[in-house]
């Protein structure tokens, strides 16, 4: 769901969410079972988390939303045991955290991550974004005329990037690889890096980064950036 700036707007979308998740009550009843049915069907194989998936579905991970089949809210404490977990996987999801709320849920995914697990963190940076708006030209233009077809307005680069930390896209905190960092350091995560596409170390979200690159989506391409946490 979209937000726009403003604080009706913000009201109408906390209801939009609070009665859908009324409605999401039967799956919330039966989220532990689902999750203990997945750990038991993985038994030899690695278990893996795909957090804010929606429709897109990665096969062998346990796929939520923060409302589905598997409700789970990365911005409090992970119904998962610690030290259980193999790999994370989000994709355009932790922007739309405070970063006090980021900063939470860093700390929960090392917690149920068995040593030497991943966390794969995609999504919008402020260094790619920057990097389009203010020293390519060709990716400017492709940048900003994506998001004028989603905001409706004609957009230059300020207040671009104003719609994509506050004013219309549900946006609380952009990142670059220090914001991530530092909460994932002091987490206790050994390391921290920007990796390209061909780096992704599990093959299922290498294929499912591929396949969002090449479906034609100029935009998300830009804006796009991920980062490898290694417990």
């Amino acid at each position: 769901m979209k937000r726009k700036e403003g604080i009706i707007s913000q009201l109408i979308f906390s209801l939009k969410l609070e009665i859908l998740k009324v409605f999401n009550i039967f799956n919330r009843i039966r989220r532990n079972s689902r999750i203990k049915k997945y750990f038991k069907s993985r038994e030899g194989d690695q278990k893996k988390i795909h957090f804010g998936g929606g429709i897109e579905k990665l096969d062998g991970f346990l796929n939520t939303d923060i409302v589905g089949k598997i409700p789970i809210s990365i911005s409090k404490k992970l119904p998962f045991p610690s030290e259980s977990v193999d790999v994370i996987f989000s994709c355009h999801v932790v922007e739309h955290l405070y970063y006090k709320q980021f900063r939470v849920f860093v700390k929960e995914s090392y917690r149920i991550l068995k040593k030497g697990g991943i966390h794969i963190i995609m999504t919008p940076s402020f260094t790619r974004l920057v990097d389009a708006l203010y020293y390519n030209n060709d990716l400017k233009k492709k940048l900003l005329r994506g998001h004028e077809n989603l905001a409706r307005v004609k957009l230059d680069p300020a207040t671009f990037l104003n719609y994509m930390t506050h004013i219309f896209y549900g946006h609380r905190f952009i990142h670059d690889i220090d914001s991530i960092a530092r909460p994932a350091k002091s987490s206790g995560y050994s390391q921290v890096k920007t990796i390209v596409f061909s780096e992704i170390p599990d093959d299922k979200i290498r294929d499912y980064a591929f396949y969002r690159k090449t479906r034609g989506n100029e935009r998300w391409k830009i804006e796009t950036e991920t980062y490898l946490l290694v417990k």
